[in-house]
């Protein structure tokens, strides 16, 4: 193993390690549980470290771009765990291609479902929708090419195609 596997391996085992994701497999089919408020109650300490350091003399003016930056991020997590009652769980069916596309399908609409939910709570409300809705985007596009969805899903979608790439950097 080198170095650089080593060090990217670090962050997947601190989370791992953590409890914020667990993942299960039966008869083919992954389960993947997000503990979005493990990780909420990880930025609350955060938050409580930079405001106890905050008064020692000296670092007080160096706190202000971080504690305004922590405090939109604390919202917007909060937020994110309202939305996902505390977890979000995703799940794989590797059993054949057609569930495997239904599950791709299934799991961006819950990502999308609890941003949406989220989104009118939260403090980056413009970049964001732009990301959610150039996704939701590619979502029903993919959707139309399937036979059980047909060309319904691509008239709903609420940009271009081009849009949605553009939006997401894809070239």
């Amino acid at each position: 193993m080198n170095r650089r596997t080593m060090l990217l391996s670090i962050p997947a085992l601190a989370v791992a390690g953590c409890g914020i994701v667990t993942t299960t497999t039966t008869n083919g089919v992954t389960t993947v549980t997000i503990n979005v408020a493990k990780i909420d109650s990880y930025a609350k300490a955060f938050g409580a470290f930079t405001s106890a350091v905050a008064g020692v003399p000296g670092i007080a003016p160096f706190l202000t771009t971080v504690e305004v930056a922590e405090s939109m991020a604390l919202q917007d997590l909060a937020a994110f765990d309202a939305a996902t009652n505390g977890q979000l769980v995703l799940t794989f069916d590797a059993t054949s291609v057609p569930a495997s596309i239904t599950s791709i399908l299934d799991d961006g609409r819950a990502v999308l479902t609890a941003i949406q939910t989220a989104l009118p709570q939260t403090a980056i409300i413009g970049t964001v929708l732009d990301a959610v809705n150039a996704v939701k985007t590619i979502v029903m596009l993919f959707e139309a090419l399937l036979p059980s969805f047909g060309a319904v899903a691509a008239s709903r979608a609420p940009m271009s195609e081009a849009q949605a790439l553009a939006v997401l950097g894809v070239k």
